[in-house]
């Protein structure tokens, strides 16, 4: 998996695996669902400690832009 590699090559903690809520810029059919998606995330991680599914796109409303998603990270970890 790409995001194991990428922790292991960068010598990071984790990979946080973020499935898009709503894509902004094109519509997937048939389209699967926001659930589907983070069930698929959810299952991807679940053997491996060096990878997180996260909900923060698929539990809000509205388009999933990586800005909005970046701010609402670092608001939840406190660092504003």
């Amino acid at each position: 998996m790409l995001a194991q590699e990428a922790a292991t090559q960068l010598g990071l903690e984790r990979v946080l695996l973020v499935p898009a809520g709503e894509a902004p810029h094109k519509r997937i059919e048939p389209e699967p669902g926001k659930r589907v998606r983070l069930e698929m995330t959810k299952l991807a991680a679940r053997d491996n400690d060096l990878l997180e599914a996260s909900d923060i796109e698929v539990g809000r409303e509205g388009p999933s832009y990586t800005y909005r998603t970046l701010e609402l990270l670092t608001e939840a970890r406190g660092r504003r």
